[in-house]
């Protein structure tokens, strides 16, 4: 094997390799030694450990999480095949990527390693140059997966806590419509016992004007508990048509019980929307 070097392209900050765990599955010493030599100093920190059968692949991983797995496809008890096969099927450890490095370099080897779950085929005699490139590929690809991992992990976490906060303000709101219906219950229960009583003009005017924001708070009441259904699934929505003319109307008649100083509001409707 020669001793051509590797660098990497330079590929951003935010998908470089800065330490990798690499595991060589071969039952020749003498093989796992030319891949360990050759994967020297791949990354900053690289890590390279070495089993000889597929049982020993098992026990390893039942203890380690490399970032990648150099297998080969005749060994002892377990074929290359099954063991990725396996790999591949456990939850802990489909992520981790496979490459297989074998003497055979049939395209029928190769679908038998698609098949089997692998994510790269390599034939031996090794080159050092392809495979560092390989491996240091496969590795991006594998780095560029966790963090997509990690991404997904904080918005499920984010979504658990918007729910729990949404769940709060549901509940707070309940508390406040709760909190708010005694004692306008007992405001409007007086003004209708004021109306029945001998009150000058003045008077009259005023408990009118009362009774009829005690009106309109009782209807924003009644939106907040109408909101909080929809939102919480308890309430759904049926569309139908409606005139906008008479909706507007009766949004800006709202607002001239708001304030004293509103007399009168102005409707221009677009002659493009049907009033």
């Amino acid at each position: 094997m020669g001793s051509t070097s590797y660098e990497p392209a330079d590929i951003g900050p935010s998908t470089k390799i800065l330490s990798a765990r690499i595991l060589i599955a071969d039952d020749s010493r003498i093989v796992r030694l030319m891949l360990e030599r050759a994967l020297q100093n791949l990354v900053q920190e690289t890590l390279i450990d070495q089993v000889s059968s597929g049982p020993e692949v098992f026990s390893y991983l039942k203890n380690n999480t490399p970032d990648i797995i150099l297998l080969d496809i005749l060994m002892p008890e377990i074929n290359g095949y099954e063991v990725c096969r396996q790999i591949k099927e456990h939850p802990n450890w489909q992520h981790i990527p496979v490459i297989i490095v074998t003497a055979f370099s049939s395209k029928q080897t190769l679908a038998e390693c698609l098949r089997a779950g692998a994510e790269d085929f390599i034939g031996k005699p090794v080159n050092e140059l392809e495979i560092r490139a390989r491996v240091h590929s496969m590795l991006r690809l594998k780095k560029q997966h966790d963090e997509l991992m990690n991404t997904q992990h904080d918005l499920r976490a984010a979504l658990e806590h918007l729910d729990t906060v949404l769940q709060m303000r549901e509940d707070m709101s309940s508390m406040i419509v709760h909190d708010l219906r005694n004692p306008l219950s007992a405001a409007m229960l007086g003004c209708e016992v004021l109306t029945e009583t001998e009150l000058s003009t003045y008077q009259v005017k005023n408990v009118s004007r009362i009774e009829q924001e005690l009106n309109y708070l009782n209807a924003l009441i009644e939106d907040l508990l109408t909101i909080s259904r929809i939102e919480s699934g308890k309430l759904s929505l049926n569309l139908e048509r409606v005139a906008v003319k008479d909706l507007l109307s009766e949004a800006c008649s709202g607002l001239t019980s708001l304030k004293e100083g509103i007399k009168s509001v102005s409707l221009r409707a677009c002659e493009a929307i049907p009033v």
